[in-house]
Formats: C-alpha cells, sequence, structure tokens
C-alpha cells in the first residue's frame, strides 16, 4: 500500500514536531530546580500541543474519513494548551494578583470595543474565554462530529452550523487571550 504525498508529508511534520519536543522538554527537564519546577511543567505541557495537533492530523490525512473523528481530541489539545499557556503567563508574573499589576503598569490597547480597559477585568475576561475554549468548544465540537457521521441533510447543516460555532468560539477566545 502506498502513502500519499499529502500524508507522507503529514508524517514527516508529526516527526520533526516530535524531535523538537523531545528536545524543548529534555532541556527543559535538564535544567529544571526546585524553583522551577512547576514553570518547567507547565512549559513542558505547553509544547505539548504541536506533536499531539499533528498527530491527530496525520491520523486526518491517512484517513480522510476521520477528520470529524480526530476533531474532537483536537479540540481538547487546544484548550487544554491555551490552558497551559495562560497558567506559564500568570505563573512567570507570580500569580493572578501580580498579573493584573503587571498590566496596570502598561497602557491597554485593545482592538474591538468590548475589551474592558481596566486590568483586573480585562484578565478575568481573558480567564472566561479559556474556560469557554476549555468547556464549551469540546462540547460543540462532540455534537459536530456526531451530526458529521450522520447520512441526513439536516445533520449536515447541523454539523456546518456546529462547526462555525466551534470556530467563533476558537476566534473570540483567541482574540482575548492575544491582547492579554
Amino acid at each position: 500500500m502506498a502513502v500519499d504525498k499529502l500524508a507522507g508529508t503529514g508524517a514527516i511534520f508529526f516527526l520533526i514536531t516530535l524531535a523538537g519536543f523531545l528536545i524543548v522538554v529534555g532541556v527543559q527537564y535538564r535544567n529544571m530546580t526546585a524553583a522551577n519546577e512547576r514553570l518547567t511543567i507547565l512549559i513542558s505541557r505547553t509544547a505539548m500541543f504541536l506533536p499531539l495537533y499533528s498527530f491527530f492530523m496525520l491520523i486526518s490525512l491517512a484517513a480522510p474519513r476521520a477528520l470529524g473523528a480526530m476533531q474532537i481530541p483536537i479540540a481538547f489539545v487546544e484548550g487544554y494548551s491555551f490552558y497551559c499557556f495562560l497558567s506559564v503567563l500568570v505563573e512567570n508574573l507570580g500569580g493572578p494578583a501580580k498579573a493584573v499589576e503587571a498590566l496596570q503598569d502598561r497602557p491597554l490597547i485593545c482592538c474591538t470595543s468590548q475589551c474592558p480597559t481596566e486590568p483586573d477585568k480585562l484578565y478575568n475576561k481573558v480567564v472566561w474565554a479559556v474556560f469557554w475554549f476549555v468547556s464549551l468548544r469540546p462540547v460543540v465540537v462532540i455534537i459536530g462530529a456526531i451530526c458529521e457521521y450522520s447520512e441526513s441533510n439536516g445533520a449536515k447543516v447541523a454539523y456546518l452550523l456546529f462547526s462555525l460555532v466551534a470556530f467563533a468560539i476558537l476566534v473570540r477566545s483567541t482574540i482575548h487571550f492575544v491582547l492579554f
């Protein structure tokens, strides 16, 4: 059985990301001390995103019919990586109170009218965006994946709607996260 070029490229991308992840984690743990243990673990968890994502996409490229099912673990991996990245930022800043304090020391530039100008409100909005990204988006993706495998036209329309809602949650959460 021959592997098509797209799946082969996906496999190479997966191997590259896996090697990069192993190098990053190896360096992180080699230099880990008691003082930076929590930060090292959070960075390793955040770095796990790319190899996991590329693995699930490799499965989708090798078996295109599996894309609907692969969207479920991808949604969980994306949510978890956003959560870990926010944890790394807050840990680096010294905790939630210090994060808000650090935001007070700089002018807040927002690209949307819904962005709060007070640092504590912005921090809370970012935390809520990550919460929606971790909790609601996977549920929407699961329902959409179930609809994708149904043969009825109504389910196909529902799949499209749920995919758009999941994408909207992704965009909205990402905008709030980037503003942080």
